[in-house]
């Protein structure tokens, strides 16, 4: 032990000792860069897994939204437009026998014309439903505005 630290190779031995120090700082460096980037890459995917399931969120809220709206329209139609075209249907029928006399005609005639204005108000409003056209020629902000009115 005593040659180790003569004159002679004490040069030798501190010079040793620094490149076993360099040596364990690059090892603590890189170990701490590792760390530091594998947390980095933990909390990314974390937000992409958050971003990814709001996305699903988005999505299913929309899907559900669609299916409300068609059993809205497919209830209007039924509601309105089918059981107007019935009348006009049973009315039209009555004509067709030919069974009936002149007042009778003029009265089923004008039932089935009242029916038909009738079922195309209904039909507006069902397609001005769907898309008012305030909504597409103004934007948003003014379709609200008119919404808001007629409520008014």
């Amino acid at each position: 032990m005593e040659g180790l630290f003569s004159k002679d190779n004490q040069l030798i031995t501190i010079v040793i000792i620094g490149v076993i120090l360099l040596l364990l700082m690059a090892v603590s460096l890189l170990l701490f860069f590792f760390l530091s980037r594998k947390k980095i890459v933990e909390k990314e995917l974390e937000k992409k897994t958050l971003e990814i399931h709001h996305q699903k969120e988005m999505i299913q809220s929309i899907i559900v939204t669609q299916e409300e709206e068609r059993k809205r329209i497919a209830q209007d139609l039924h509601d309105d437009i089918s059981s107007k075209l019935n009348v006009i249907n049973l009315n039209a029928n009555l004509l067709k026998d030919g069974e009936l006399s002149k007042e009778e005609y003029i009265i089923v005639n004008d039932s089935i014309l009242d029916a038909t204005d009738k079922t195309l108000e209904s039909a507006r409003k069902i397609a001005h439903n769907l898309l008012p056209p305030i909504l597409d020629k103004f934007g948003l902000k003014d379709a609200i505005e008119e919404l808001a009115d007629s409520f008014n």
